[in-house]
């Protein structure tokens, strides 16, 4: 190490549920001393700034899009393929701004496979930053298709837990319903025609560290297996949520609020890029009604 300042590049993918850990962990690096520099697409950087509330100080600098698709707010979920697409045509343009910027360090996103082999030919440190819970380590680590065709990975298959996976007191890991919705992870996207779950498992195979946004003390057990499984050491950065919002709640929801005791309404959300068509609503109201609490 030298007495130089640490420079970190951050490049999440594309979607706001990965784009404000990388700018929670972000801000806490800065107040630490460290320059950092975020990279998204143009388009993106006004709700970055103002929503998610990346400190002021810390540079942006935005990427264009050959295919002119830049977030997947601005797709349908069964065409959010084109966006790894898109992030896979940065490629020239990523390479250029880490030749001019130099940094230490290059976080990423699971999308971006091509990013650790990138790096380490510019001298780069590459951080696989996960998203997810180290629990998610179900679904990709290396043991869990050792030997297994392609052909043959179901539904059903994904319901079994990997070898040596940490047991948990029930044998049920995954309903019918959760393992047939992650399936997609086996649909080819992209100018290498990759499978999601082999950019990720290339990602943390080839990148310099790995990075998880939980602690010891929640999945310990889950960490542990991670690193056993791909033989390097993971990281912790803690949970990485938002600080708590300054904003003044508008007044017809304090009136409301004020009805029910200290506690206990719960905030269901289902995210900014999740619409429900009739039929979801109506099942979803159904249900609600059923529970025979009081509805907002």
């Amino acid at each position: 190490m030298t007495n130089e300042k640490l420079h970190m590049v951050m490049f999440p993918f594309f979607a706001y549920g990965h784009i404000s850990p990388f700018v929670q962990l972000s801000n806490k690096l800065y107040t630490q001393g460290i320059q950092i520099t975020f990279l998204s697409a143009a388009s993106n950087i006004p709700r970055i700034k103002s929503t998610l509330n990346l400190n002021p100080a810390i540079e942006i600098i935005p990427l264009q899009f050959p295919n002119g698709i830049t977030s997947t707010a601005e797709l349908p979920p069964h065409l959010a393929g084109n966006l790894i697409h898109a992030l896979d045509l940065t490629q020239p343009k990523v390479k250029s701004i880490l030749l001019e910027l130099k940094p230490q360090f290059v976080f990423f996103d699971f999308a971006q496979n091509w990013l650790p082999k990138l790096a380490s030919e510019l001298g780069i440190k590459s951080v696989h930053l996960s998203i997810y819970s180290a629990i998610t380590s179900y679904l990709v680590v290396p043991s869990r298709y050792d030997g297994i065709e392609e052909t043959s990975i179901t539904f059903e298959y994904l319901k079994k837990p990997p070898l040596g996976y940490p047991k948990k007191i029930s044998n049920v890991f995954l309903n019918t319903f959760e393992a047939m919705d992650l399936m997609y992870l086996f649909t080819r996207l992209g100018d290498n025609n990759l499978t999601i779950y082999e950019r990720v498992l290339q990602s943390i195979n080839e990148c310099s560290f790995i990075l998880y946004k939980t602690c010891k003390e929640l999945e310990g057990p889950y960490i542990d297996y991670v690193e056993n499984q791909y033989g390097k050491q993971v990281l912790l950065a803690g949970p990485l949520v938002p600080e708590p919002s300054i904003d003044v709640l508008e007044e017809k929801w304090t009136k409301w609020l004020d009805n029910f005791q200290a506690k206990s309404v719960i905030l269901c959300s289902f995210g900014s890029e999740t619409f429900l068509n009739d039929d979801q609503i109506k099942e979803l109201a159904s249900g609600l009604e059923l529970t025979n609490l009081p509805l907002g």
